[in-house]
Protein backbone atom coordinates (compact mmCIF):
# COMPACT_ATOMS: atom_id res chain seq x y z
CA UNK A 1 0.00 0.00 0.00
CA UNK A 2 1.64 2.95 -0.83
CA UNK A 3 -0.78 5.91 0.37
CA UNK A 4 -3.32 6.35 2.98
CA UNK A 5 -6.02 4.69 0.93
CA UNK A 6 -4.23 2.09 -0.25
CA UNK A 7 -3.09 2.04 -4.03
CA UNK A 8 -0.86 -1.02 -3.81
CA UNK A 9 1.65 -1.16 -5.98
CA UNK A 10 2.25 2.58 -7.12
CA UNK A 11 5.00 5.18 -6.42
CA UNK A 12 3.86 6.66 -2.78
CA UNK A 13 4.91 10.09 -3.97
CA UNK A 14 2.43 10.09 -6.75
CA UNK A 15 -0.36 12.29 -7.65
CA UNK A 16 -3.65 11.92 -9.21
CA UNK A 17 -5.32 15.08 -9.58
CA UNK A 18 -9.00 15.69 -10.94
CA UNK A 19 -8.21 17.15 -14.20
CA UNK A 20 -11.36 19.49 -13.16
CA UNK A 21 -14.43 19.28 -10.99
CA UNK A 22 -16.84 16.59 -11.84
CA UNK A 23 -20.50 17.63 -11.60
CA UNK A 24 -23.30 14.94 -12.22
CA UNK A 25 -26.76 14.83 -11.60
CA UNK A 26 -28.53 11.65 -10.24
CA UNK A 27 -32.60 11.32 -10.68
CA UNK A 28 -34.96 9.54 -7.99
CA UNK A 29 -35.34 9.82 -3.96
CA UNK A 30 -31.46 9.20 -2.45
CA UNK A 31 -31.97 6.05 -0.15
CA UNK A 32 -30.78 7.07 3.51
CA UNK A 33 -27.83 5.19 5.39
CA UNK A 34 -30.73 3.29 7.32
CA UNK A 35 -32.48 1.82 4.05
CA UNK A 36 -32.10 -2.08 3.45
CA UNK A 37 -28.82 -3.18 2.26
CA UNK A 38 -30.66 -3.74 -0.88
CA UNK A 39 -32.47 -0.39 -1.35
CA UNK A 40 -28.85 0.79 -1.06
CA UNK A 41 -26.65 -1.40 -3.22
CA UNK A 42 -29.57 -0.39 -6.30
CA UNK A 43 -28.73 3.62 -5.16
CA UNK A 44 -24.96 3.56 -5.07
CA UNK A 45 -25.08 1.64 -8.67
CA UNK A 46 -27.65 4.60 -9.53
CA UNK A 47 -24.90 6.70 -8.31
CA UNK A 48 -22.22 5.41 -9.56
CA UNK A 49 -23.46 5.25 -12.91
CA UNK A 50 -24.38 9.00 -13.42
CA UNK A 51 -20.61 9.62 -11.77
CA UNK A 52 -19.04 7.16 -14.56
CA UNK A 53 -21.54 8.82 -17.21
CA UNK A 54 -19.68 12.18 -17.05
CA UNK A 55 -16.06 11.13 -16.57
CA UNK A 56 -13.51 10.56 -19.38
CA UNK A 57 -11.96 7.78 -20.99
CA UNK A 58 -9.13 9.20 -19.40
CA UNK A 59 -9.79 9.61 -15.86
CA UNK A 60 -7.70 8.12 -13.10
CA UNK A 61 -8.77 7.72 -9.69
CA UNK A 62 -7.84 11.10 -7.78
CA UNK A 63 -5.65 10.92 -4.66
CA UNK A 64 -6.04 14.01 -3.34
CA UNK A 65 -8.29 15.06 -0.72
CA UNK A 66 -12.03 16.27 -2.54
CA UNK A 67 -14.39 18.67 -1.40
CA UNK A 68 -17.95 17.14 -1.82
CA UNK A 69 -21.22 19.06 -3.00
CA UNK A 70 -24.57 17.44 -2.56
CA UNK A 71 -27.80 19.33 -2.63
CA UNK A 72 -31.54 17.17 -2.98
CA UNK A 73 -34.03 18.34 -5.15
CA UNK A 74 -37.50 17.32 -3.83
CA UNK A 75 -41.39 17.92 -4.86
CA UNK A 76 -42.77 16.54 -1.14
CA UNK A 77 -41.34 15.92 2.26
CA UNK A 78 -37.93 14.53 1.36
CA UNK A 79 -35.35 12.71 3.09
CA UNK A 80 -32.89 14.07 5.62
CA UNK A 81 -29.88 15.44 4.40
CA UNK A 82 -27.70 14.26 6.91
CA UNK A 83 -28.90 10.16 6.33
CA UNK A 84 -28.23 10.49 2.59
CA UNK A 85 -24.53 11.87 2.02
CA UNK A 86 -23.14 8.33 3.06
CA UNK A 87 -24.69 6.03 0.66
CA UNK A 88 -23.54 8.87 -2.24
CA UNK A 89 -19.89 9.25 -1.11
CA UNK A 90 -19.44 5.21 -0.95
CA UNK A 91 -21.22 5.06 -4.49
CA UNK A 92 -18.17 7.06 -5.94
CA UNK A 93 -15.72 4.90 -4.65
CA UNK A 94 -13.41 3.41 -7.23
CA UNK A 95 -14.94 5.33 -9.93
CA UNK A 96 -13.92 9.10 -8.86
CA UNK A 97 -11.54 8.80 -5.95
CA UNK A 98 -9.76 5.74 -4.35
CA UNK A 99 -11.62 5.79 -1.17
CA UNK A 100 -14.07 8.18 0.51
CA UNK A 101 -12.37 9.15 3.42
CA UNK A 102 -10.55 11.83 0.89
CA UNK A 103 -13.82 13.03 1.20
CA UNK A 104 -12.58 16.47 3.86
CA UNK A 105 -14.72 19.06 2.80
CA UNK A 106 -18.56 18.15 2.40
CA UNK A 107 -21.82 21.13 1.70
CA UNK A 108 -25.01 19.76 1.48
CA UNK A 109 -28.37 21.00 1.16
CA UNK A 110 -31.83 20.27 0.55
CA UNK A 111 -34.15 22.38 -1.21
CA UNK A 112 -37.85 22.40 -2.41
CA UNK A 113 -38.45 22.69 -5.90
CA UNK A 114 -41.26 24.46 -5.53
CA UNK A 115 -39.32 27.11 -3.32
CA UNK A 116 -37.99 30.52 -4.95
CA UNK A 117 -34.41 30.53 -4.66
CA UNK A 118 -31.80 33.43 -5.86
CA UNK A 119 -29.25 31.43 -7.26
CA UNK A 120 -25.12 32.70 -8.68
CA UNK A 121 -22.48 31.26 -10.21
CA UNK A 122 -24.91 28.11 -10.95
CA UNK A 123 -23.37 25.15 -12.44
CA UNK A 124 -24.53 24.76 -16.23
CA UNK A 125 -25.31 21.07 -14.86
CA UNK A 126 -27.53 22.35 -12.58
CA UNK A 127 -29.11 25.07 -14.69
CA UNK A 128 -29.95 22.95 -17.09
CA UNK A 129 -32.04 20.33 -15.19
CA UNK A 130 -33.62 23.23 -13.38
CA UNK A 131 -34.40 25.20 -16.35
CA UNK A 132 -36.06 22.47 -18.86
CA UNK A 133 -39.69 22.75 -19.14
CA UNK A 134 -41.21 19.84 -17.81
CA UNK A 135 -38.12 17.46 -18.13
CA UNK A 136 -37.37 18.22 -14.33
CA UNK A 137 -37.59 14.85 -12.61
CA UNK A 138 -39.25 14.38 -9.45
CA UNK A 139 -36.93 14.89 -6.85
CA UNK A 140 -33.03 14.92 -7.74
CA UNK A 141 -29.18 14.76 -6.29
CA UNK A 142 -26.60 17.62 -7.90
CA UNK A 143 -23.40 15.83 -7.30
CA UNK A 144 -19.68 18.02 -7.48
CA UNK A 145 -16.54 16.94 -6.77
CA UNK A 146 -13.34 18.59 -6.51
CA UNK A 147 -10.29 18.88 -4.95
CA UNK A 148 -9.57 20.81 -2.11
CA UNK A 149 -6.61 21.96 0.62
CA UNK A 150 -8.49 20.67 3.54
CA UNK A 151 -6.73 23.63 5.36
CA UNK A 152 -9.08 25.92 5.52
CA UNK A 153 -11.95 26.51 8.26
CA UNK A 154 -16.09 26.56 7.70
Amino acid sequence: MCGPWGLEGCDPDLKMPLAQPIEFVVTGTPISVQASSKSKTRWKAIVAAAASSVLSAAHTLTTELICATIVYFYRQGGTDVDNILKPILDAMNGIVYVDDDQVVDIRAAKRDLAGNYSIQDVSPVLLDVLTTPGAGPADFVFVRVEETSGKDLP
